[in-house]
């Protein structure tokens, strides 16, 4: 049976095996954006546009599909990352790809693909997505 979300935390079963599973419910803190946030947002606008910033995020605290913000708040990320991270946050085996020589090569060396594509771009695209 799914957990409720009216439920105790004790209640609730263990979520385990799975990066992209909770450790909790979201926790909620403080406002939202908090004072944090909205300390760094008075800092930054001094510098740059930041009509677009909702709250700062403290990404090594984010996990699966739970971001934590600046202030600690724990949310479930609705947005991820506009579908760019459809493993979580901080899943073990896209960090340990992240680490790899070849990630870093092409983080450091990152070309136009629609133009001039590395020469092993598609064996690449194949590995790493386990075609």
């Amino acid at each position: 049976a799914r957990p409720s979300l009216c439920r105790q935390r004790n209640d609730l079963p263990a979520y385990k095996g799975s990066a992209s599973l909770p450790d909790g419910l979201p926790d909620i803190k403080t406002a939202v954006p908090g004072p944090r946030s909205k300390e760094l947002l008075n800092k930054m606008t001094k510098r740059v546009e930041t009509g677009t910033i909702s709250f700062f995020i403290d990404v090594p605290k984010s996990k699966g599909n739970f971001v934590v913000d600046a202030d600690g708040n724990r949310l479930l990320d609705a947005f991820s990352q506009i579908s760019s991270l459809p493993l979580g946050y901080n899943h073990p085996a896209l960090l340990e790809a992240a680490g790899s020589s070849m990630a870093t090569m092409h983080l450091a060396n990152r070309t136009a693909l629609g133009m001039h594509p590395p020469e092993s771009f598609q064996e690449d695209a194949i590995e790493a997505l386990m075609l």
